[in-house]
C-alpha cells in the first residue's frame, strides 16, 4: 500500500513538473524541457509495469483497487507528456528558425548602422568621398530592400509562435523583436537621413563650382572687354594727338608767314 501511495505522489509531481511553461525565445531551455519529458515518459512507462505487477501479485482489494485507479492516471499523464513533447520538439524546431534569422538580421543591422554612422563629414570631405559614400549608401539601401522580406518573415516567424503556444512564455520574445522591429526602424531612419546629405551636399558643391564657372566666364568677358576698351583708349589719344600736332604745325607756318610779311620763306 506504501508503494501506491508513493506512486500517486510521484504521478502528482510529474504532472506538475510536466505542465511548467517554457521561454519561446530560449531554444535551449526549450530543449532541455524536450529532454526532460521524454525521462518523464520514461519513467512513467516503468511506473506502469509497476503497477501492472501489483495488480497481478496483490490480493487485497483495496490495494487492487488503488493500482487500477494509479494505473489510469498514470496511463492519463504518459498521454500528455507524449503531447507535450511532441508540441516541446515543433516549437524547438520553430524556436531554432526563428532565433537563426534573428541572429543574422542583427548581425547585418548593427553592420549596416555602423557603416551609415560613421561617414565622414561632408563639410571637410571632397566631391569624390561625397560621391563614393552616397554609392556606398545606395548600396546598403538595395540590400535593405531585401532585407526588409526577412524582416517580414521575422515577424511573422514570431507572430506564430506567439499564437500557436500561448500556454507558454512569450515575454522575451516579443521583447526581442520589438527591439529589433525599433532598430530596423532607426537604420531605416538614418539611411534616408544621410542620403539626403550628402545628395544636399553634392548639389550645393554642384551649385558653387556652376557660380564659380559663370563668374570666371563672366570675369574673362570683363577683362576682354577692358583690353578692348584699353586698347581703344590709346588709339583715341594717338588720333588727338596726332591732331593737335598737326594743327601746331599749321600755326608755325601762319606765324613764319606773318613774320616775313607774308612773303615766301623759300
Amino acid at each position: 500500500m506504501d508503494n501506491i501511495i508513493h506512486i500517486g505522489h510521484w504521478l502528482t509531481e510529474t504532472e506538475r513538473d510536466a505542465s511548467l511553461t517554457v521561454d519561446l525565445a530560449d531554444s535551449e531551455c526549450i530543449r532541455n524541457a524536450v529532454i526532460q519529458m521524454q525521462a518523464f515518459i520514461d519513467q512513467l512507462k516503468m511506473r506502469h509495469l509497476d503497477l501492472i505487477r501489483i495488480l497481478d501479485e496483490s490480493q487485497n482489494k483495496i490495494v487492487r483497487e488503488r493500482s487500477e485507479v494509479m494505473t489510469v492516471e498514470c496511463n492519463r499523464i504518459l498521454g500528455e507528456c507524449q503531447r507535450r513533447k511532441m508540441t516541446l520538439t515543433k516549437m524547438l524546431e520553430e524556436s531554432r528558425a526563428w532565433d537563426k534569422l534573428r541572429k543574422s538580421l542583427t548581425f547585418w543591422l548593427t553592420d549596416a548602422q555602423e557603416r551609415v554612422t560613421d561617414g565622414n563629414k561632408v563639410d571637410a570631405a571632397d566631391v569624390q568621398t561625397l560621391k563614393q559614400e552616397l554609392a556606398e549608401i545606395q548600396g546598403i539601401a538595395e540590400t535593405a530592400g531585401e532585407m526588409r522580406l526577412k524582416m517580414d518573415e521575422l515577424n511573422e516567424r514570431s507572430n506564430a509562435l506567439l499564437d500557436n503556444y500561448r500556454a507558454d512564455e512569450g515575454h522575451s520574445l516579443s521583447h526581442a523583436i520589438s527591439k529589433l522591429n525599433a532598430l530596423w526602424s532607426k537604420f531605416n531612419d538614418n539611411v534616408r537621413i544621410r542620403r539626403a546629405v550628402l545628395e544636399a551636399a553634392l548639389r550645393a558643391r554642384s551649385d558653387f563650382h556652376s557660380a564659380l564657372a559663370q563668374l570666371e566666364e563672366w570675369m574673362n568677358g570683363v577683362e576682354a572687354s577692358l583690353a578692348e576698351l584699353n586698347e581703344i583708349t590709346m588709339n583715341a589719344q594717338l588720333l588727338k594727338d596726332s591732331v593737335k600736332r598737326k594743327k601746331w604745325i599749321e600755326d608755325e607756318k601762319v606765324k613764319v608767314y606773318i613774320a616775313y610779311g607774308g612773303k615766301s620763306t623759300s
